[in-house]
């Protein structure tokens, strides 16, 4: 698993890995890109699982036909 940031799946974009806490609280983590503000949907406790929620892509389908709606 790399721990490189893959670029947003909507615009492209540099995605940010950010932290949640301070000296009170145990430090959080999650991704977002920077453009358009998607976020990863859940926040992480690690780094690492920041960056595999982020970096995970939903498979196209085979064999699905796609429709439109004429």
């Amino acid at each position: 698993m790399s721990n490189t940031l893959l670029p947003c799946p909507f615009c492209g974009c540099k995605a940010i890995l950010c932290s949640t806490g301070n000296h009170f609280a145990t430090e959080k983590f999650f991704v977002s890109c920077g453009v358009c503000g998607v976020e990863t949907p859940r926040i992480a406790r690690t780094r690492k699982e920041a960056v595999a929620a982020w970096n995970h892509r939903a498979q196209e389908q085979v064999g699905v036909r796609k429709t439109s709606n004429d």
